[in-house]
């Protein structure tokens, strides 16, 4: 943590002490004086910077509870606000020294500053921006310029901004439809904008609730839990799965039902296989085979790895067929296990998991020999 002091002028400096094989010593004046900052590297002069110093400078002011003049005048809303901005933190109370504008932005709705500098690090820009009514900010974005925007923003809560997620959060309020999945809720987060997006039909249900209030739940984790089932509610016939996926009543019945729905889909045996299912043969693989990993080439192949390994890698049969999805065997001298490789949002062919039997993850030493193969196949 970075050593805060007060100087006997009023100015606080901030040492970093030993920082990738440097000292780093700042230097911020008053409020008054704006906040401007003076760096010094070593034993050098301090010189004066117009550059942002990515510094959580509200964060560092709360732990060192120093007795800061101006720090304690400032109201409780916005030196919790501040700190959402994280590292650019003292860049928005320099932006907030300078302007009311944007200190009332920051003090009342933060996100609307967030969302500035999402496009904008120019102070004067910025300061600008702040000075216009609160609804055409938003207007700047594409967005309505209505007061129930404004009570939407106000729902949003997080730890602290970041630029993806915010830009996120920007394509979906432009789209009223939207907005309306989400009338309901009281508060929203990012995972719940990710959850409207992919499933609206999960949001305001008691799954979600359940969700919602579990602080170890993972999000990728339970979106990937939420798409297994409805690949294995497809491959079954079940009709309307998200029906009974959004009347469960918590992550351990969500897991319950994708257990029970793997045992259907693998029931039978190897020999039960359809002779069919081995002509139905897959092609364009992204990576050759290697010692002890092998590309599932056929459809018969893949519903024996899903019986031989109890998992739900038969369910993928239409994305492999559609090109999205690719499974490798792994077998190792003692273990066994599945490779998934997609396409991200951009198009690029990833890893997307490497499961055992049941979904267990797998040892250290077999993740290390699918990364050595992809090392390999990639410089090749």
């Amino acid at each position: 943590m970075f050593l805060l002091t007060l100087e006997n002028n009023g100015d606080i400096l901030l040492d970093t002490g030993e920082c990738q094989g440097s000292r780093f010593r700042v230097v911020f004046k008053s409020w008054r004086q704006h906040l401007c900052w003076s760096v010094a590297v070593n034993d050098e002069a301090f010189e004066s910077q117009t550059i942002a110093p990515g510094i959580n400078l509200a964060a560092c002011i709360e732990e060192s509870q120093l007795s800061i003049d101006w720090w304690n005048a400032l109201s409780q809303p916005f030196k919790a606000n501040v700190l959402l901005f994280h590292e650019q933190s003292a860049y928005v109370l320099q932006l907030a020294s300078r302007s009311r504008y944007v200190f009332e932005l920051v003090e009342t709705r933060p996100i609307l500053l967030a969302l500035l500098m999402c496009h904008s690090d120019d102070s004067a820009t910025l300061i600008n921006a702040a000075a216009k009514p609160q609804r055409k900010i938003g207007a700047m974005f594409g967005l309505p310029p209505t007061k129930n925007l404004l009570k939407f923003l106000n729902k949003y809560t997080c730890e602290r901004f970041n630029k993806h997620a915010l830009l996120n959060l920007l394509n979906f309020l432009r789209q009223p439809k939207h907005c309306q999945v989400l009338q309901h809720e009281t508060t929203y987060t990012d995972a719940t904008i990710v959850v409207a997006l992919e499933h609206p039909w999960l949001i305001s249900s008691p799954l979600w609730r359940r969700i919602q209030l579990s602080k170890k739940v993972k999000r990728k984790s339970f979106l990937n839990q939420i798409a297994d089932c409805l690949m294995l509610a497809e491959t079954l016939g079940i009709n309307l799965p998200q029906r009974i996926i959004r009347n469960l009543s918590g992550l351990t019945d969500l897991q319950q039902l994708h257990d029970r729905w793997v045992i259907r889909v693998n029931a039978g045996t190897i020999a039960d296989i359809p002779h069919a299912e081995y002509a139905n043969q897959f092609c364009h693989f992204p990576y050759p085979n290697s010692n002890g990993i092998e590309a599932i080439k056929s459809q018969g192949e893949l519903s024996e790895e899903g019986i031989l390994l109890s998992h739900c890698i038969r369910s993928y049969l239409n994305l492999i067929m559609a090109g999205q999805y690719w499974a490798y065997r792994l077998i190792l001298p003692d273990e066994r296990a599945t490779i998934g490789f997609k396409r991200d949002e951009k198009g690029a062919i990833i890893l997307d998991q490497i499961r055992g039997y049941k979904n267990a993850l797998v040892s250290q030493q077999a993740s290390d020999y699918v990364s050595q193969w992809l090392k390999v196949c990639k410089i090749q």
